[in-house]
Order: C-alpha cells, then sequence, then structure tokens
C-alpha cells in the first residue's frame, strides 16, 4: 500500500514514478458498493490519511487492524560520515580485505545506482578476490545475475556483501543476514522501515547502521530527519510515526535498552551492553584522514551504469556451500 501512495505521488505536482496509482479511487466511482481491502506493512499516519482521501472514503466506515512494524530484535544506529564515498566505507573496505568469507552478510543500501556502483568498484579493485562475495542489486543488473543472487541470499553461502538500491525489495528473504547497513537514508520513514527490515529474519539480535552526510540530508522528510537528529530513543522516535499515543504506550514497555538503539546503549549504565559484530568492525578502523580520496566521489545523483563483462560477473557456479 505504501509503494501505492509513494509511487503515485504525494501530491498533484509530483513527478510520480507511477502516476496512475493515484488514480486507484476512481474505481470506487464505478463499483460504489464495493469493499476495498488496502494492506500495508509499514503505513505511516500520514499515508494512512493519503489513502483515506484518495479513495474517497470516510474514516468512520473503516475497520483498522494493525500489528507493528516493530522489530524489537534490531538495534537502530546513526552515524554521520564525510561526504566522499571513500572516506565513508574506507572501513569497510578495511576490514573486508582482513576478513574476506567471514565478513558477516551484510545488505548495504544506496539511495542511487552511482553509489551502489562506486562503492562496488571501490572494494573490488582494491580486493580482487572480492568479486567472489561481494556482488551488486539495482535494476540495471542482468536478470540471470539478479536471480542467482536472491538464491544465494536465501541460504548459507559465500555471499557477504549485496550493495543494492530498493530494487532488492518485495518478496526478497534475506537470511543467515544480521546486519544492514543503509547508506544514505531513503527519502521517507516508510522506506526506512522497510530495508532496515530486511534483516533479522530468524529473531537473533541484529543491527542496523544508517549513515548519512549533510549532501544526503536536503531532500530527506521531516521525520527522518528528526530521526536522525533527536536526541531521544531512535526507536520511539520511529515509531512514532506509525502508531497512536495509545500504542506508543506499548511500544515503550517492549523496549531493551541494552539493544535498543545507539542513543539508548550510551544512557545504559550496566557495563554488559555488547556490540553486534559488524558495529565493532566499524568502530576498529581509523578515522576518516586515513582514507584514500583518490576512490571519493561526493556526488550521489542517480545515473544509469550497466554492468562491463570486466566490471561484473555472476557469483561463480563452483563456489563452497
Amino acid at each position: 500500500l505504501h509503494f501505492w501512495i509513494i509511487w503515485g505521488g504525494m501530491g498533484k505536482e509530483d513527478d510520480a514514478f507511477r502516476k496512475w496509482f493515484r488514480h486507484l479511487g476512481e474505481l470506487r466511482s464505478m463499483f460504489p458498493n464495493a469493499v476495498f481491502l488496502a494492506l500495508s506493512a509499514t503505513c505511516t499516519k500520514t499515508i494512512e490519511k493519503r489513502v483515506l482521501n484518495v479513495l474517497g472514503i470516510d474514516k468512520k466506515n473503516v475497520k483498522f487492524f494493525r500489528l507493528s512494524p516493530n522489530k524489537e530484535n534490531i538495534k537502530f544506529v546513526v552515524k554521520k560520515v564525510p561526504n566522499s564515498v571513500g572516506a565513508a566505507m574506507f572501513w569497510l573496505m578495511e576490514t573486508l580485505n582482513n576478513l574476506k568469507e567471514k565478513f558477516p552478510r551484510t545488505v548495504i543500501y544506496c539511495n542511487s545506482i552511482k553509489d551502489v556502483s562506486t562503492i562496488y568498484n571501490f572494494l573490488t579493485s582494491e580486493i580482487p578476490d572480492s568479486l567472489n562475495y561481494v556482488q551488486m542489486y539495482h535494476s540495471e543488473t542482468p536478470s540471470d545475475c539478479k536471480s542467482e543472487i536472491i538464491d544465494k541470499l536465501g541460504n548459507d553461502s559465500s555471499l557477504r556483501i549485496v550493495l543494492a538500491t530498493s530494487a532488492l525489495g518485495m518478496e526478497i528473504d534475506v537470511k543467515f543476514c544480521n546486519s544492514v547497513i543503509i547508506y544514505g537514508p531513503p527519502v521517507n520513514v516508510a522506506d526506512l522501515i522497510q530495508e532496515t527490515g530486511r534483516i533479522g529474519r530468524d529473531g537473533l539480535p541484529s543491527v542496523a547502521d544508517v549513515l548519512y552526510n549533510s549532501y544526503q540530508c536536503k531532500q530527506l522528510d521531516t521525520e527522518v530527519k528528526t530521526f536522525l537528529r533527536r536526541d531521544v530513543c531512535r526507536r520511539q522516535t520511529l515509531m512514532e510515526n506509525f502508531h497512536t499515543s495509545a500504542e506508543m504506550e506499548t511500544v515503550k514497555k517492549s523496549l531493551n535498552q541494552h539493544h535498543c538503539c545507539d542513543i539508548c546503549a550510551e544512557l545504559c549504565t550496566c557495563g554488559h551492553c555488547i556490540l553486534l559484530p559488524i558495529e565493532k568492525l566499524m568502530n576498529c578502523v581509523a578515522s576518516e584522514d586515513t582514507a584514500k580520496d583518490k576512490y571519493s566521489s561526493s556526488n550521489s545523483e542517480t545515473i544509469s551504469y550497466f554492468h562491463e563483462s570486466d566490471q561484473f560477473s555472476c557469483l561463480s557456479d563452483n563456489e563452497d556451500q
């Protein structure tokens, strides 16, 4: 449901990805007695109002059934990083080079194909054998490679890192993965919940690291900016967009300060809070001034990127399972 509203445009002047989505409400004039069922895993209060408006439905005639999108096993961590991709991801190259196939499986979401390809080329040029366990997934990825990557994400394969745009989205079941990195937050909180929720399907402690720079904040919705910059519990800040005040009381009761977010962890005085593997790796590498600027690019605008034979290869058929 949230894709229908977002892709159809939140307002009349929007440059909609799927402009006809906003005209679905016209079906009601053709079938005035039909019952509408609207489903969404991440419907914010703002999107809910928009849905009712587009469909011309009186809220008094609607029955709501809500389940919280809150996944208690996923910790939220936010870090501001340098504008250049190379400096922001230097830690990734260093730790991947050291751990190789032992690197914890991680999905890295980017806002553009350009950022995906820049990080991919950065890693594979510095670590040539990483071609065996690092891949990218976006709208220009060949179909056979998409299928292979999805298959590898569904089992305990040697695939360690997938760099992806939102093309790696609906109907994807990522297994054996407890860390996701969001390089450049999505514009709205619904997509943020979608991307962070790709991991931790096994119920084990997981972490969503949201990395952002000043450039990437320009087009974000106010709710996302608040999530990034507010100095109180990030989980509460995020969930307030989906729940009523009464529902938020239930969310607050379920909070685990040890594994809620980076802000709650700083306030915890137990002395026994444990960082997850990807957090330790991010913290163990030197600061941005160690990075090599020659790999950097501060321009994050989306451009077309096509796989060349010497730049992209499908996962090896004879890789160890």
